[in-house]
């Protein structure tokens, strides 16, 4: 029953992947030109991308053996969030169980900031973009705070995420 669970699971995933770079420069181009006009839009729109986070990291540690070790390799308490800690969500790693929580945490060990719901809603949508990335960085509109290791670590684990596909046994 789970291998044809498995096979299932990973003929949906090839499905998505083939669909996945078109859609992302398509999303990119209407989240900079249309959706991120709005300061309402972009607000809810960030608070679904952190859920979404949330729910991909279930997902790949589901998927991906290699990703649920890296995940138990750490006892983090990481979070995203807007500057002045207007809203955020807090992902907290132990033990190889991944937990997540909306509003921000005093007691995290990596912090992602943005000085914006734009800006946020910008970078972690089109991740591609590197110049852009640079940009937010050298503007101080994305900082990234805590221990550099454990910022590292949280920045690769999230980058893993853009690809769901499993890595064979």
């Amino acid at each position: 029953y789970l291998l044809y669970w498995h096979e299932f699971c990973t003929e949906k995933v090839r499905l998505c992947q083939t669909l996945h770079s078109g859609v992302m420069i398509m999303i990119a181009f209407i989240v900079d030109r249309v959706i991120t006009r709005s300061e309402i839009v972009s607000d809810v729109l960030f608070r679904f991308i952190l859920w979404f986070v949330y729910l991909l990291m279930r997902l790949k540690m589901i998927m991906n053996p290699k990703f649920l070790e890296r995940v138990r390799d750490k006892n983090i308490i990481a979070q995203i969030k807007i500057n002045g800690d207007l809203f955020g969500r807090v992902y907290t790693f132990s033990d190889g169980n991944l937990s997540s929580e909306k509003g921000v945490s005093t007691e995290a060990d990596v912090s992602m900031v943005f000085s914006d719901t734009r800006t946020a809603v910008q970078l972690l949508l089109d991740t591609s973009n590197r110049l852009r990335q640079l940009n937010a960085m050298k503007n101080f509109r994305a900082d990234v705070q805590g221990d550099d290791r454990n910022s590292i670590w949280f920045i690769q684990t999230l980058s893993l995420l853009q690809h769901l596909k499993p890595e064979p046994s």
